[in-house]
């Protein structure tokens, strides 16, 4: 599991639905005055594939799980910002 800053927030990648791990994100974004985004990022053979491809995991397979998890992770940090992601 990894606790990713991005600008405003932090991404959990490698998502596991463990109890710990959301708590010690919650700790850390407290400690650097920030948030845990609400999208948790999923992991799939499609996520490494993809870039050994060249591409996003939204191009490479758009339909996967974690595809949908970087759009709603978009949707979260933009909210209604309409941006077509692939």
């Amino acid at each position: 599991h990894a606790v990713q800053p991005a600008g405003d927030g932090n991404i959990i990648t490698a998502h596991q639905k463990k109890r710990e791990v959301l708590e010690m994100a919650g700790q850390i974004a407290e400690q650097l005055d920030t948030r845990v985004f609400q999208a948790k990022i999923r992991t799939s053979v499609s996520v490494a594939e993809a870039p050994a491809h060249g591409e996003s995991v939204l191009s490479y397979a758009p339909s996967s799980k974690p595809a949908e998890d970087f759009r709603a992770l978009i949707d979260e940090i933009i909210p209604g910002g309409g941006l077509a992601v692939q």
